[in-house]
């Protein structure tokens, strides 16, 4: 773990930026930042999407790169950071006071997803002496109406679940819709080491906190706020759970009491409020620093939180305090007999509900959905086209139980939706689920439910589950949505589906959760490695477009080849029957249909939850052969399709140029039956490619000394697919195969990503 620190000075000219790797000034390097006039553009579109919020995060995260991350400050911290590895913590101590620049978005313009950054606030001198050191003291302070009168439910349930907390070896104080006044008299009489805010604060500059109480409005400055929580000790630590209050409010009390401060730069959902609030207390019980127990939040919730995540900024008053555990919780007597503090949130307890926080995101982005900030202010939906649906502030519990009963927090819902759906994938098997469980403190069966809403359908799944403690995987066992299958069949571009599933006893609702996935078009690919062997469910020998194509590459044979050619697959069992197919192919399309080349879409595809994914579009046979066009993709694709309808075993290669170091893929052929079936019963020697332990192992081939040898030894014959869309000589066939050994012979590992066979994995991957 390492932490560096970026200063960061205003004159004249602009800002210029003073790194120092190890925090200290014994390594330090001067660099020139963004001038005057491209701190005002800056400034302009920081504001458009922390307070006006009708940007979105990506294109403000292209113009904080642009223009406030030079290429010598990019390549440094690049540097540092990959010597820091995991866990590295970048501090910005800044002296331009209105916090133009969002160096939180720092991870996100660069990739550096692993990099942690927060704000270093030099405190005044009183507040140096004043900060507290204990006792282990929680305060809760919420306001749960916002300025418009409309009551935020989350509010109530944050209180109630930090308020259990007090059974933890520390104390919880809470104060929940009481009079400002009271804040100030509870830190002068307690002077607790943590203080807990959730309360509306305007976005207007400077900044004040919004109360709503009893039907009157209270408008409390920041000044005010820091003097009301110094007390005879100040705090160590103020998380301000609400929406706006990380940047300006955030700061002032850093400044002011010499604390750590903790809020979100923009919106935050009323209900992922609380599980964030929940998970980050139970983390620094565990004994976490603050800056570890929010980025354990933000990885552990990263696939559904989103790219248009809600943005936390920590404010410390040294970079030192970064590690700098905050123990809430004394020594326990018995720590043998004592739960670890993360089954506070991991596992149910009692009274305590918890959902996953993609539902709350998803909430937040609603229509009409409460938010922790001026119901005033407009928000934008994190991803036009949502489809949204509501998750219940608490599981519906039957009158029978009392609130606190350890029956009543029985069982809790574990589950998490992929970000994006592929269909191929979907097809063949691939779970919609990441790890499901279900939580419990005591063994029963159950009722799973999950309903399946793809906007113009609904799908619905049942079946019993036994559960036991501490939880219990679902295992899902015919698990099939028609609704989506009906997406498939109409061809439906991209789209959000929702998930609600339910865990019920009887009549009675134990837990509920929503969650959302990105469904992805049907001629859509998502290029990673776990997903190589489902390549073949692109490879489809039925389509029409396979017809057409083989109708005139038996003409080519009919024109040009010998009385007994014919596009017969293997029945000769002769390699140059085999590859004499394989040319008509190439001729036909080359000389019949004039098919041409097109360069693949520029640019990766941002999926809400899982980041930058490579999203290629393949197309189908169908539509090459209509638009006359290919990728090298789809064209190696379209000769496994008509090889397959033929009988012939095809190999897609995909990896990069060995000259180019582009990606590249290309098209092989097995010679023979015989061959294939032998090569594949030595590797397995069981001759059971099911057995093998990875998915895919039975007919990938990544090692490129594997590849070369079956090409060497003349066991596969591979083609340079994009060679036909050349019209001069360097066209022909024979140079194609050529092209595409030579490719083979220079590959390293570095340069083949897998080279599939599509007829061995026909066992496990279908056609779509």
């Amino acid at each position: 773990m390492g932490n560096a620190l970026l200063d960061v000075a205003l004159d004249g000219a602009g800002l210029s930026y003073l790194l120092q790797p190890d925090g200290s000034r014994s390594e330090q390097l001067r660099i020139q930042g963004p001038r005057l006039h491209e701190l005002e553009r800056l400034a302009e579109e920081s504001r458009r999407y922390f307070v006006r919020l009708d940007a979105s995060l990506y294109d403000l995260c292209e113009t904080f790169r642009r223009l406030a991350v030079s290429p010598e400050l990019e390549t440094a911290l690049r540097g540092w950071a990959a010597d820091a590895g995991p866990g590295a913590t970048l501090g910005v101590q800044s002296t331009d006071d209105d916090v133009r620049v969002p160096w939180e978005l720092l991870p996100h313009a660069l990739g550096l997803r692993d990099l942690m950054v927060v704000r270093v606030a030099q405190p005044t001198a009183a507040a140096g002496s004043r900060r507290s050191v204990g006792p282990r003291h929680l305060l809760v302070a919420a306001w749960s109406t916002s300025p418009m009168g409309e009551c935020m439910r989350g509010v109530g349930v944050e209180v109630r679940e930090l308020s259990r907390f007090g059974g933890s070896g520390i104390e919880v104080a809470t104060l929940h819709d009481r009079p400002f006044e009271d804040l100030k008299g509870a830190c002068a009489a307690r002077a607790p080491g943590v203080v807990h805010l959730v309360v509306n604060v305007s976005t207007e500059d400077p900044p004040r906190l919004l109360i709503v109480l009893d039907g009157s409005k209270c408008d409390v400055d920041l000044d005010t706020l820091s003097s009301s929580l110094a007390g005879p000790l100040a705090p160590q630590l103020v998380v301000l759970n609400t929406c706006f209050a990380g940047r300006t409010v955030a700061r002032h009390l850093c400044q002011r009491l010499g604390c750590v401060a903790v809020g979100w730069a923009t919106t935050v959902g009323d209900l992922l409020a609380p599980e964030f609030a929940a998970y980050f207390y139970a983390r620094l019980l565990d004994g976490m620093s603050v800056v570890g127990a929010v980025r354990s939040f933000m990885r552990r919730f990263e696939l559904q939180l989103g790219n248009d995540r809600p943005i936390p900024v920590i404010w410390l008053p040294a970079l030192d305090a970064a590690d700098l555990p905050i123990l809430l919780r004394e020594p326990p007597p018995q720590p043998a007999q004592r739960q670890p503090a993360a089954a506070l949130f991991d596992m149910a307890s009692p009274g305590m509900q918890y959902r996953q926080p993609a539902a709350a995101l998803f909430e937040m982005a609603s229509p009409g959905v409460q938010h922790r900030q001026p119901a005033a202010v407009p928000f934008e939906m994190a991803s036009p086209g949502m489809q949204h649906r509501r998750l219940l502030a608490a599981p519906t519990r039957s009158a029978a139980l009392p609130e606190h009963s350890a029956e009543a927090a029985a069982v809790r819902l574990d589950f998490q939706a992929l970000p994006a759906i592929c269909p191929a994938l979907l097809k063949n098997g691939r779970p919609l689920f990441r790890n499901p469980r279900i939580v419990t403190n005591q063994r029963r069966r159950v009722r799973l439910e999950i309903v399946c809403d793809t906007g113009s359908a609904t799908s619905v799944y049942r079946r019993m589950v036994e559960i036991e403690p501490p939880s219990t995987p679902v295992i899902f066992v015919d698990m099939q949505f028609p609704a989506l299958y009906d997406l498939i069949d109409a061809g439906t571009h991209r789209r959000y589906v929702s998930f609600s599933v339910r865990v019920v006893d009887r009549d009675e609702v134990l837990d509920e959760v929503m969650c959302a996935s990105l469904w992805l078009g049907v001629d859509e690919w998502i290029d990673q490695r776990e997903l190589w062997p489902f390549l073949p469910a692109f490879v489809r020998p039925s389509c029409s477009g396979v017809s057409e194509i083989l109708d005139r590459a038996g003409e080519v044979l009919r024109e040009n080849g010998g009385p007994g050619d014919a596009l017969d697959g293997y029945a000769r069992d002769a390699s140059s029957a085999v590859s004499k197919q394989i040319q008509a192919i190439f001729q036909a399309l080359r000389h019949k249909l004039n098919v041409g080349y097109i360069a693949p879409q520029a640019g990766r595809v941002r999926v809400p939850g899982a980041g930058d994914l490579a999203v290629q579009l393949v197309r189908p046979p169908a539509a090459i052969v209509k638009h006359r066009r290919g990728t090298c993709h789809d064209l190696a694709l379209l000769f496994a399709s008509c090889a397959e309808h033929l009988g012939i075993h095809p190999v897609i290669v995909v990896g990069r140029h060995p000259d180019t170091l582009s990606g590249h893929t290309f098209f092989g052929f097995w010679v023979g039956e015989r061959e294939h079936a032998r090569h594949w019963k030595d590797r397995s020697p069981s001759g059971d490619r099911t057995q093998d332990t990875e998915f895919g192992a039975g007919w990938l081939i990544r090692s490129p000394g594997e590849l070369r040898a079956l090409v060497q030894n003349q066991q596969i014959v591979v083609v340079e697919a994009t060679a036909l869309t050349r019209r001069g000589d360097d066209g022909h066939y024979t140079i194609a195969c050529k092209e595409a050994a030579d490719l083979v012979a220079k590959m390293t590992a570095a340069d083949l990503d897998a080279a599939v066979d599509v007829a061995a994995s026909r066992h496990a991957v279908q056609p779509l």
